[in-house]
C-alpha cells in the first residue's frame, strides 16, 4: 500500500512545509521539496575516471521549458532507474543507480542532498481536507536557519532516532530502506544535489 509523508519544520509553534516522501506500491521512492519557488538552473556532476575527477555542468535554463525546472522531484524505480522531473513535465534527467549492490558492499548509498531557503520563506503547513498523509516534524532553533535534508539508501540495522534539531528517520519500501536526516544549517538559497551512476 502506498504511503505519503510530509516533513515539516517546527519553530515556536509555527509549522512550515519542508519536503515530502512517497513510497509507492511498485517499491518506487519519490522525494521532493515543498518549496514551490525552488528552480533547478543546471545540473552539475562529478565522476571519477582513472583517478581523475571529471566535472560537467548542463545549463538547463537554455535547454528546457522554464516550468520544467520549478520544484523538481526525484524518483527511484527499482531495480536501477532514477529520474528527475517536475509534475506533468518531461524528465530533466534519467540515469541508473545500482542501489542494492552499493548498499550491500558499503552499507549506505548517499542519494539526495536538499538545502531549503531560510525557514521564514517557506509556506505555512496546511493539511488538505481528506488528505491521507503522515506528518513528521523536525524541530528548528529559529526561522532564520535553512534545513539540510539528506536522503540515503541504507541497511536496515538501526531504529529511528527521536525528533531533535538533528533528526534521523528510517523508512522501508519493499527490499530497500532509506534514511532521512534533517539538520539546521546557516541560512542560504535552496539547492539540490544527487548521486547517480550514469
Amino acid at each position: 500500500m502506498a504511503r505519503e509523508y510530509r516533513f515539516l519544520t517546527e519553530t515556536n509553534g509555527k509549522l512550515r512545509s519542508l519536503c515530502w516522501l512517497s513510497l509507492l506500491d511498485d517499491e518506487s521512492i519519490s522525494v521532493g521539496l515543498s518549496d514551490r519557488t525552488f528552480v533547478a538552473r543546471g545540473l552539475r556532476s562529478e565522476a571519477p575516471l582513472d583517478g581523475v575527477i571529471h566535472a560537467n555542468f548542463i545549463d538547463l535554463q537554455s535547454k528546457m521549458k522554464p516550468r520544467a525546472l520549478v520544484n523538481p522531484h526525484l524518483t527511484f524505480h527499482p531495480p536501477l532507474k532514477f529520474h528527475v522531473h517536475s509534475n506533468g513535465e518531461e524528465e530533466i534527467f534519467v540515469g541508473i543507480m545500482d542501489v542494492d549492490l552499493v548498499v550491500q558492499a558499503e552499507g549506505k548509498l548517499a542519494w539526495i542532498r536538499f538545502v531549503s531557503d531560510p525557514l521564514r520563506n517557506l509556506k505555512p503547513f496546511q493539511r488538505r481536507s481528506g488528505q491521507q498523509v503522515e506528518v513528521i516534524r523536525f524541530l528548528a532553533p529559529n526561522d532564520d536557519v535553512s534545513m539540510r535534508i539528506c536522503v540515503d539508501f541504507v541497511t536496515p540495522n538501526n531504529l529511528p532516532i527521536a525528533t531533535t534539531p538533528q533528526s534521523s528517520l528510517l523508512f522501508s519500501n519493499g527490499a530497500r530502506t532509506i534514511e532521512i536526516l534533517a539538520k539546521a544549517v546557516a541560512p542560504q538559497k535552496s539547492s539540490l544535489d544527487w548521486y547517480h551512476e550514469s
